[in-house]
């Protein structure tokens, strides 16, 4: 994963901030190790940024795109008027990849996976 693209901390929407060229999403943590059996749940931020670097505000859709191997109840969520998801497993089984996506609502070209591991311990 490219470290430009991951959240180095978080700071509030500038007022005077550019169009969006940039999504950036948090650190996956990858891999996340969960007990067999346990529940899971992430919850990944992202940030609009301009040219500048200022964060510009925004909300968008998180949408499931994968899960490997096929899990049922795997399901991801929103946080409305903001970047932030949920994703959330209710009983992890066996050793798994989640692909989920990130749409900003006013800048959709700027979508991107958020791919989640876990490992069971």
């Amino acid at each position: 994963m490219n470290t430009s693209d991951v959240l180095p901390n978080r700071d509030e929407p500038s007022a005077h901030a550019g169009p969006a060229v940039q999504l950036r999403l948090s650190a996956t943590g990858n891999p996340n190790k969960v007990r067999r059996g346990n529940s899971f749940t992430k919850l990944p931020l992202g940030d609009l940024l301009d040219a500048t670097g200022q964060i510009v505000p925004g909300s968008g859709n998180w949408t499931l795109v994968s899960v490997s191997p096929a899990t049922p109840g795997v399901t991801v969520g929103n946080n409305p008027g903001y970047l932030n998801g949920r994703i959330y497993v209710p009983s992890v089984t066996s050793n798994m990849t989640i692909t989920a996506r990130l749409t900003p609502s006013q800048y959709p070209v700027l979508a991107k996976n958020y791919v989640l591991q876990i490992q069971v311990i």
